[in-house]
């Protein structure tokens, strides 16, 4: 991932422009996977994803995604969040927040296929 992103012209735009392209970046590299739930152990063990993997489920979209940010960005300013609607045991989604300019965004890169925007 880190070696892909280094070949990116984009380090030289604003924080915003930045966080855009990432999220076009990381969005674009997969088809979207649903339900990761129904396949547990086959999401936990993942190995050289960026490469191999065909597909993958929210919470590996937004590990992408922050390690992206992270590139620029202080640790401070980019927090990955679960959803947990059903209990706090239960987490149904993983989408990051980004601190811009003083103000929070809310950026979810697996859902740009399911119609969310920027």
């Amino acid at each position: 991932l880190e070696k892909e992103l280094r070949q990116q012209s984009w380090f030289n735009v604003s924080k915003k422009d930045y966080v855009k392209k990432c999220y076009d970046f990381v969005a674009e590299h997969y088809v979207m996977q649903k339900h990761a739930w129904a396949r547990v152990w086959k999401n936990f063990f993942y190995k050289d994803c960026w490469r191999n993997a065909k597909s993958i489920p929210c919470h590996m979209y937004a590990l992408f995604f922050y390690r992206c940010l992270r590139q620029r960005f202080a640790k401070k300013e980019v927090k990955l969040v679960p959803v947990n609607l059903l209990s706090q045991w239960v987490i149904l989604h993983f989408y990051t927040k980004v601190l811009i300019d003083g103000e929070w965004i809310n950026v979810d890169s697996w859902g740009k296929k399911r119609g969310v925007p920027f």
